[in-house]
């Protein structure tokens, strides 16, 4: 395992087990509680005000990219069976359970980060709250035990990215419409 991604997890580890609370939280946002709200969230901000036409893409956006994040996620696994970090580590603050194995990238991060991408591109401020919503997701499960730091980056780099090629599959050009 490199330094970066040792030290890295070290110092989001390290926060476990001081407060109930802090657990709570960490439990709460790194497991799929904070996911789930993500995923209502965005459907929510999708049919706020959307013509059908429009709510239809951007559904298919959002799902494909689920769909499409986990592709890369999976063909990723299948070749590359990076450990856990409970697995090389002797931890003893971890709040998250997990099997061993496939720890490269986060299929979390690429969910997550599929989805803040897609609430941004629609409504940008909203978009940068869902980010930061990702983000916690991500130090969560850090912190929880179950990823490396760069399994984290790997997968918001996954999710954003298959959002953004969804986008261009799906979502017409400004004042182009589709024949």
């Amino acid at each position: 395992m490199n330094s970066f991604d040792i030290s890295w997890f070290s110092v989001f580890n390290g926060i476990a087990e001081k407060y109930f609370w802090l657990d709570w939280f960490i439990i709460f946002v790194g497991g799929s509680s904070l996911i789930l709200i993500l995923f209502v969230g965005a459907f929510w901000i999708l049919w706020g005000d959307s013509k059908a036409r429009d709510l239809f893409r951007r559904t298919f956006v959002l799902l494909g990219s689920i769909v499409l994040s986990e592709i890369f996620v999976q063909t990723i696994r299948f070749f590359y069976n990076r450990p856990r970090p409970f697995e090389i580590l002797n931890i003893s603050h971890q709040l998250l359970f997990h099997s061993n194995g496939g720890s490269f990238p986060s299929s979390h991060a690429t969910i997550v980060f599929a989805i803040a991408t897609v609430v941004f591109l629609k409504r940008p401020f909203w978009g940068i709250l869902f980010f930061a919503g990702a983000a916690l997701v991500a130090i969560g499960r850090v912190a929880g035990g179950v990823h490396w730091p760069t399994d984290i980056i790997a997968g918001a780099f996954i999710g954003i990215c298959s959002t953004i090629m969804m986008y261009k599959l799906l979502m017409p050009r400004e004042g182009v419409e589709p024949s």
